[in-house]
């Protein structure tokens, strides 16, 4: 669930950038793409981190940059 909130985030900013420039399709292009950049970045980084979900320390770091954000607590929802 983690990860899926981090995407989350990167919407919710995409969605905010995207109504500043309306129907400038170029620009909607630009922000999508480097969206999608770093949407690949932090994929990695974070799948490599978590070692894919094993290494609880490193979640717990990711856990609570989603609770700062979103206010939403994996740890506490799914009893960790």
């Amino acid at each position: 669930n983690i990860y899926f909130d981090l995407m989350e985030l990167e919407r919710r900013k995409l969605a905010i950038e995207l109504e500043k420039v309306k129907t400038n399709e170029a620009a909607i292009q630009d922000l999508y793409a480097i969206t999608m950049k770093k949407v690949a970045s932090w994929s990695t980084v974070y799948f490599k981190e978590t070692q894919r979900g094993t290494n609880k320390i490193a979640l717990k770091k990711w856990n609570e940059l989603v609770k700062e954000e979103l206010g939403i607590d994996n740890f506490e929802r799914f009893g960790l």
